[in-house]
C-alpha cells in the first residue's frame, strides 16, 4: 500500500502541476509503480488495456518530473518519493511544540476510565456478547 506522506507528495505535485488531483485510475497506476509491478500486471488489475496504461503513466510520469524538475521513471519513482517525503518531514517546524511530554505519560487511571467508558457504550447499542 502506498504510504500516506508519498500518496499525499504525489498528489500536491500533480495538483501544482495539472491544477487537479490525480484521476482514481492514475492513483491506481501510483500503486502499482510504488509496488514495482509491471504495467502488464498494472493492467490486469485495473482492467484496462496494457498501452493505456503505459501511455497514462508515461504521462503521469512525465508531470511528475516537470512538477519537481527532476526525471521521474518507474524505475526510480520510489526512490525519489521517498526522499521527498524525508525531506518534507524535516521542514516541518518544532518550535511550538511541547518539550515537557511528561503530563502525558503514565495515565493509566485516565486510559482505564476511557476503556470503560467504551465498554458501556458497546454494552448499551445491545450488540452481542462482543466482550
Amino acid at each position: 500500500m502506498l504510504p500516506s506522506p508519498i500518496y499525499q507528495s504525489v498528489c500536491y505535485y500533480i495538483q501544482q502541476q495539472r491544477g487537479q488531483e490525480p484521476s482514481q485510475v492514475e492513483c491506481l497506476i501510483i500503486e502499482g509503480i510504488w509496488q514495482k509491478k509491471d504495467y502488464k500486471s498494472i493492467a490486469k488489475l485495473i482492467s484496462y488495456q496494457d498501452n493505456t496504461v503505459r501511455n497514462i503513466a508515461s504521462a503521469l510520469l512525465q508531470d511528475l518530473s516537470i512538477a519537481i524538475d527532476r526525471k521521474i521513471t518507474k524505475s526510480n519513482f520510489a526512490e525519489i518519493f521517498k526522499q521527498i517525503a524525508i525531506d518534507r518531514q524535516a521542514e516541518i517546524d518544532w518550535e511550538d511544540a511541547p518539550t515537557d511530554i511528561q503530563p502525558f505519560c503514565r495515565r493509566t487511571t485516565e486510559l482505564n476510565q476511557l476503556a470503560e467508558w467504551i465498554l458501556v457504550i458497546f454494552r448499551s447499542m445491545a450488540i452481542p456478547n462482543l466482550f
